[in-house]
């Protein structure tokens, strides 16, 4: 083999070396070597392979690396098995590879052996037999080297273990403030698996250096190696943080300052210190006057939420920046986050301008960054963006542009189309695997029903069967569970995934859908939702977002009395803290309706209701808050609110629900009856010819037994004067019918009973003609030559709607027309 290599040019060199021309050389030998069949790894040849690599220092180096390199190619069962042979060799070689060891100056094969697989597992089962030997000789041969060596050793091997985290503190202990030990403390600071008590002593030791040695470079790396860390605890992090200020404030000119200030900008936990923070970092901008980090500190300012008062500072530098430096190719890193800032008209079009400068500069280079931001803000960019992604295929990192265009209300059709098209072309290609984002946007944009939801809900659910146990995951879900309620599928998705330890903070995502399509979902299914629902509440119920669970599980017609006290506890807990808030009606709406609250708590909640009511009079929503109060029994707060509502339903262009909700609401007979109905009069005095409205509100008004004397004059004049131009409608018999049943004499009545007759001639086999003609055949002033008519025109539709042998049933009741309000429960104002 090995001269078959050298006469295809695989080998190169001569005499008893030779050189590998590239890796793939060393795979194929280790393949045909170690698994000549395939399958089986030959362990004896291996350990003969090594024995015969062993006395030359640097070839058996680069033997491990290739071996490592090979094995993480391997089958899991393969890389269990070499893992195994390596170790039984070390162990059986323990001697020479020490002195090898000892050999390498540099400790090259040391670090190899330690941080690569499958040699690293065997190495640390002799660390006293091989490595501590090898670090015991570097301390006493060369003490000075000893933190380069350990740092390097932590810096190569993942996980670092145990012994070497213990010797590399050992070091720092042997050497309190030594300026050689910065490279090992560097190490450390990126290392994982420190433990709470070493990251302490590590951190402090980090502040006593840059206290004594802030002169030096590395002081920044140790401050910003330090900031980098997420697991520091909160004493610790202000203290590392006022650490950097001060460095800054000695050091206001140095050149590394821009890389400590990210670092530091770049923390999340800074609270009160960010204002202090902001502060460094955006002086240290304008006394660096063209300092090539000038953009990268600007940029994540920016880019945090805690701007506060310095919004306007950090916006005029960037602008100022951007003035002198609109077409440089790092101008990027600005305009990217500015453009999604909190910015003011006359900022907005600067930032514009200055993005439009840049594109027009930058055309040949990658620019789809820019264009995402400047999507955000000018949708103009639109069609650029597409002739951008229609250039070549979409690659996973351009999902964001994709979602910028998508994310555009504003998007016109065929640039929607157009972005959908190559949404879809992307998640055809084998292999991409899309952004939730993505996702959630298309399904929120398409709505189901098309053809192209159905594609992409299937790769939505293709995406959850890999996804399903990521926070991501809350993105997704809701769009599917609501789009297509008590889908299998989805469902088992979403229960597995609200069953995750780390749900918690999205659960509201999921659990809200899952409980409002309650009737779409199996027995099982919906028990599960609302044991996670209730669960979920037990530690978050006064949090804001419960409302969003709240809600809907007070809605539930099945909960059991544990439960539904579960619930209402919840809803209580929730309004103590957020009762005042504009969105508290969508808790107390569904708990006054809850049956089996008891008496002293339906008392508390229809205060806060009243309240609520008061505080936020312009409130859309606020008639489902106003509807049930007025339902209940009992002269009370609720009523005083009637005529400021009924006075903003007239006026509003979409007063004819809240009439409705109003007319089926207040009991008749009472004060605010009588005030409702001279409001709905009044109304449809003012509206009679315009749009559909009145025919919905004339079969609710006239329905009513309690509208009597004049009202009920005004109301029929209101509606056959409003029924002349309509008389040959089918569904204006509803109202003509509600109209006649009040029998009682009267002089609009003859006119009435004309309609309804010339209604009867054209409209006698409607289904709703059974209403009609069981008004008029109980009419008392029904013309004598009119009788034998309308009995012919019953008797036809009784043949067809209502046949049965010798059978005269009602025709009304066979109409099966829905309930007047007087059938409904009800009661007087709040008490």
């Amino acid at each position: 083999m090995v001269a078959k290599l050298l006469r295809e040019g695989w080998l190169v060199g001569s005499g008893d070396r030779l050189e590998l021309v590239h890796d793939i050389v060393a795979d194929g030998l280790l393949d045909a070597t170690l698994i000549p069949d395939g399958d089986t790894v030959q362990s004896r040849t291996a350990e003969e392979l090594f024995d015969a690599l062993l006395d030359h220092g640097p070839v058996f180096t680069q033997a491990v690396r290739h071996l490592s390199r090979w094995t993480t190619d391997q089958k899991e069962y393969r890389q269990s098995e070499i893992e195994t042979a390596c170790a039984r060799w070390l162990a059986a070689r323990v001697g020479r590879i020490g002195e090898l060891l000892a050999e390498d100056a540099l400790g090259q094969t040391a670090f190899d052996l330690m941080a690569r697989t499958p040699w690293q597992a065997g190495m640390l089962r002799l660390w006293d037999e091989l490595v501590d030997p090898w670090l015991a000789r570097i301390e006493r041969e060369r003490p000075g080297a000893m933190p380069g060596v350990l740092a390097q050793a932590v810096d190569r091997i993942t996980d670092p273990p145990p012994q070497l985290l213990a010797r590399a503190m050992a070091c720092l202990e042997a050497r309190t403030d030594a300026k050689e030990t910065g490279v090992l403390l560097q190490a450390l600071l990126f290392a994982d698996g420190l433990g709470p008590d070493r990251l302490e002593a590590v951190t402090g030791r980090t502040l006593s250096w840059v206290g004594r040695y802030g002169g030096d470079r590395r002081a920044v790396q140790l401050l910003s190696a330090a900031l980098a860390r997420a697991d520091l605890p909160p004493v610790t992090a202000r203290q590392i943080v006022a650490a950097a200020r001060d460095w800054i404030r000695r050091n206001p000119r140095h050149p590394a300052g821009s890389m400590l200030l990210v670092s530091l900008l770049e923390r999340e936990d800074l609270g009160h210190q960010a204002k202090a923070a902001l502060d460094t970092a955006l002086t240290w901008t304008v006394r660096n006057n063209g300092h090539p980090g000038i953009s990268f500190v600007l940029a994540r300012a920016l880019r945090r939420e805690d701007l506060g008062v310095h919004r306007g500072r950090a916006v005029g530098l960037a602008l100022a920046w951007l003035r002198g430096h609109a077409t440089d190719r790092q101008a990027t890193y600005v305009l990217r986050p500015l453009l999604r800032a909190d910015l003011t008209d006359a900022e907005a079009d600067q930032a514009i301008a200055y993005a439009r400068r840049w594109l027009a500069r930058h055309d040949d280079a990658p620019h789809g960054f820019v264009l995402c931001a400047l999507l955000h803000r000018d949708g103009s960019v639109a069609e650029r963006a597409l002739e951008l992604l229609g250039q070549q295929p979409v690659t996973e990192e351009q999902q964001y542009l994709l979602r910028a265009l998508l994310g555009r209300e504003d998007l016109p059709k065929a640039h929607f189309r157009q972005a959908v098209k190559v949404a879809l072309d992307w998640l055809r290609i084998p292999g991409h695997t899309p952004n939730a984002s993505l996702l959630h946007l298309l399904l929120r944009r398409l709505g189901p029903g098309s053809t192209t939801w159905t594609e992409v809900s299937a790769a939505a659910v293709r995406w959850m069967e890999r996804h399903a146990t990521g926070a991501e995951a809350s993105l997704v879900l809701p769009d599917l569970l609501t789009a297509d309620p008590g889908r299998a599928d989805t469902t088992r998705f979403a229960l597995e995934w609200l069953a995750l330890p780390d749900a918690d903070p999205y659960a509201t995502y999921v659990l809200k859908p899952l409980l409002r399509h309650y009737d779409r979902l199996p027995e099982d299914a919906l028990q599960q939702t609302v044991a996670h629902a209730l669960r979920w509440l037990e530690s978050r119920a006064d949090q804001p977002e419960a409302r969003f669970v709240i809600a809907p599980l007070l809605a539930l017609p099945s909960l059991g009395p544990d439960e539904a006290g579960a619930a209402v506890r919840a809803a209580t807990t929730w309004l103590a803290v957020h009762a005042a808030t504009r969105h508290a009606d969508r808790v107390l709406s569904p708990l006054l309706v809850c049956a089996g609250l008891p008496p002293g708590l339906r008392v508390q909640v229809k205060a806060l209701a009243v309240e609520w009511l008061d505080r936020y009079p312009e409130e859309e929503s606020r008639i489902g808050l106003l509807l049930p109060l007025l339902a209940e029994p009992g002269p009370g707060r609720a009523a005083g609110l009637l005529p400021r509502e009924l006075l903003r339903a007239v006026a509003s262009g979409s007063a004819v629900p809240v009439l409705i909700g109003l007319l089926d609401a207040v009991p008749s007979g009472t004060e605010q009856w009588e005030r409702l109905i001279d409001h709905t009069l009044d109304w449809l005095a003012r509206r009679r010819t315009l749009g559909n409205g009145p025919d919905d509100l004339f079969p609710r008004l006239l329905a009513h037994r309690g509208l009597a004397g004049e009202q009920l004059a005004h109301a029929a004049e209101l509606f056959l004067a409003w029924l002349e131009p309509r008389a040959a409608r089918p569904t204006t018999g509803r109202p003509l019918a509600e109209l006649l049943s009040h029998t009682a004499p009267a002089p609009w009545r003859a006119a009435a009973v004309t309609q309804a007759l010339a209604w009867l001639s054209q409209n006698a086999a409607q289904p709703q003609a059974g209403e009609v003609l069981d008004a008029l055949m109980n009419a008392p002033d029904l013309p004598a030559d009119r009788r034998a008519e309308v009995d012919e025109w019953a008797k036809a539709w009784r043949e067809t709607y209502a046949p049965g042998p010798g059978g005269q049933p009602d025709i009304a009741g066979a109409a099966d027309g829905p309930p007047g309000p007087e059938e409904k429960a009800g009661g007087g104002p709040l008490g």
